[in-house]
């Protein structure tokens, strides 16, 4: 009996160890759709990266990826006092603010300061705004699995 027992628990460890195997595999990064940043060594100074504008009072500059077609990162250089209106993304959005406090809220929320260093996860379909106070830009790194395309909403 105990020798059953012992036999259906390492078979349901190896099976739980297939599982997550296979998980992690169907995350590894494809060299396809990472391009150049998968097939040699990039070091890149801010002050090197080419920041084109996007929109009034905010540019990027991209890292990896083409954001018009797949999944990419980039930073984004939000101006002192620029405000984007409620929108939202199909898919979703990770970002980190490396320096200035970006202001974000998600409809039916409160308005949340988020300094350098805060992490911001957005599911796809997450209505919100987003505001860089005054006194310094706001610099974040975004990064998406899809495509990038932005829906602005109807009103607030």
């Amino acid at each position: 009996m105990k020798m059953t027992k012992l036999l259906i628990v390492l078979s349901v460890c190896s099976m739980a160890m297939l599982v997550v195997n296979s998980a992690q595999a169907a995350k590894k990064p494809d060299k396809a759709r990472m391009g150049k940043a998968m097939s040699k060594m990039v070091m890149q100074n801010m002050s090197e990266m080419t920041f084109q504008q996007e929109q009034p009072g905010i540019s990027q500059a991209n890292l990896w990826g083409d954001p018009s077609k797949a999944g990419y990162g980039m930073m984004k250089k939000y101006s002192a006092g620029t405000m984007l209106p409620y929108h939202s993304h199909s898919k979703f959005i990770r970002a980190v603010v490396l320096s200035g406090n970006l202001m974000v809220q998600v409809e039916g929320a409160a308005e949340k300061k988020m300094r350098m260093g805060s992490y911001i996860f957005l599911p796809g379909g997450t209505k919100h705004m987003m505001k860089c106070e005054a006194g310094a830009d706001c610099i974040v790194f975004e990064t998406q699995d899809g495509k990038y395309d932005m829906m602005m909403a109807a009103s607030h």
